[in-house]
């Protein structure tokens, strides 16, 4: 994957947050942070990057409001969205994907060369 390929990672908890930016910054991704829902929009607004790993469950902004923002904005057209969370509840899922999100992620069941895959496949879909 290019360099030039940047993520936005979503999520609250600190260890989650550090190992996914350590592992994407090895496999040549730009990563930018974010450990709540109202800086991953100001981020979002402000970096516009090509791919977003977001959480559910964030302090200040949920997840999903975070997926209405983009779709008020127009957004979530050009940014796809994958969800990475605990949460695995029918109605969750189908809310986010009925938002937009482009791949819905079981943290406890993906291995991080999956959810690698999931975002080459996300971004090769979105060209």
């Amino acid at each position: 994957m290019s360099s030039s390929k940047t993520i936005l990672i979503i999520e609250d908890e600190a260890l989650i947050l550090r190992a996914l930016s350590e592992g994407f910054t090895r496999r040549g991704y730009k990563v930018l942070k974010a450990d709540d829902g109202e800086a991953g929009i100001e981020s979002i607004e402000k970096e516009n990057p090509d791919v977003i790993l977001l959480d559910l469950i964030l302090p200040k902004v949920s997840g999903q409001e975070v997926l209405q923002h983009m779709n008020e904005n127009k957004l979530i057209k050009k940014i796809p969205v994958v969800v990475l969370t605990n949460v695995s509840d029918g109605s969750s899922l189908k809310e986010c994907m009925d938002l937009g999100a482009k791949e819905y992620i079981i943290k406890a069941n993906f291995s991080f060369d999956e959810m690698e895959d999931t975002i080459k496949r996300v971004l090769d879909g979105n060209k």
